[in-house]
């Protein structure tokens, strides 16, 4: 039997092919944490087919990987500072749509690169604000881009800011 860690080993324990009784105990901990939370979702996600890019300010580009009422799910080649509020700028196929949300969570992930080595990107969950969450201008996103079968590439940033007053 393997046990792989669902979250990154510290660099200390690189090298070693054991894990001692703690951290298997740390690491079973997380991983239930971890499938606890997604039972705490308020909305039902909506798997993106079609890819979906953005940004994040300073310009740093994002993968929508799905969406939701209450929020995204993107994917980032830097992490976002939790409890950061930002503006995500996505580029649809009839224009720009902004919309602000705050970091709810953020995890470095490992992923296969093309030529068949691995990355670290990070997964971030995204919040709608309040008077966003649930809008007709959300649901008819969700409808847009999960009803689509037209090959779209969207593409867009997300800027970070300190706090909301600084947000244009």
């Amino acid at each position: 039997m393997c046990l792989i860690p669902t979250h990154p080993v510290p660099a200390s324990d690189t090298g070693r092919l054991f894990l001692s009784r703690s951290e298997l105990a740390s690491h079973l901990q997380y991983a239930v944490a971890e499938a606890e939370m997604d039972e705490r979702r308020q909305h039902q996600r909506y798997e993106v087919k079609e890819p979906l890019r953005g940004t994040i300010k300073p310009r740093m580009e994002i993968r929508v990987i799905n969406i939701s009422e209450g929020g995204l799910l993107v994917e980032a080649p830097y992490g976002l500072p939790p409890a950061g509020v930002c503006e995500v700028t996505l580029a649809l196929p009839d224009g720009a749509m902004v919309v602000r949300a705050r970091v709810a969570r953020c995890r470095a992930s490992m992923v296969k690169t093309a030529k068949g080595g691995a990355s670290v990107v990070f997964h971030a969950g995204l919040s709608f604000d309040k008077e966003l969450t649930g809008s007709p201008k959300i649901k008819k996103l969700i409808d847009e881009l999960y009803c689509t079968e037209s090959d779209i590439d969207v593409t867009g940033q997300v800027a970070i800011y300190q706090d909301s007053k600084q947000m244009m």
